[in-house]
């Protein structure tokens, strides 16, 4: 946690045995719903703000920065591991807070320099080695 808000980027942020379920569900080719989480009541709880049915296709994309973390790998056919630089992380980062979440750009900013860049090189870049592919996705 920094200022009351949790660390969205390590791993204890995540419903982990939730996913699971849904990803063996999604395998079977079984619909799941998705909780879909307010962003401004999360600091004092799991509050969902609301669920989408997801209906499972051919191919099905699992997208997130802790899709490669050990428990998840035995339901995951390839992974491709995207990596950014820390200015455009950090860029997209504060963007995507003051459109979909209304974080303040200065808050969004102080919250990724002392957490999200360390909570990075700890948790998700040692992912890099897990995935089947990588590749760097230049600004």
């Amino acid at each position: 946690y920094a200022d009351g808000i949790p660390a969205f980027d390590a791993p204890d942020a995540f419903e982990l045995p939730r996913l699971i379920n849904d990803l063996i569900a999604v395998r079977k080719g079984q619909a799941i719903e998705v909780p879909v989480y307010l962003y401004q009541k999360i600091k004092n709880g799991r509050d969902i703000k609301y669920t989408e049915f997801f209906v499972p296709t051919r191919v099905t994309f699992l997208d997130g920065i802790l899709s490669f973390c050990k428990e998840l790998r035995p339901h995951v056919d390839l992974s491709l591991f995207i990596e950014r630089d820390n200015s455009a992380r950090r860029t997209s980062r504060i963007e995507r807070d003051q459109k979909k979440r209304g974080v303040p750009a200065e808050q969004s900013a102080i919250l990724f320099d002392i957490m999200q860049t360390a909570l990075y090189a700890q948790f998700i870049l040692p992912q890099k080695q897990a995935a089947d592919y990588a590749v760097v996705n230049a600004p």
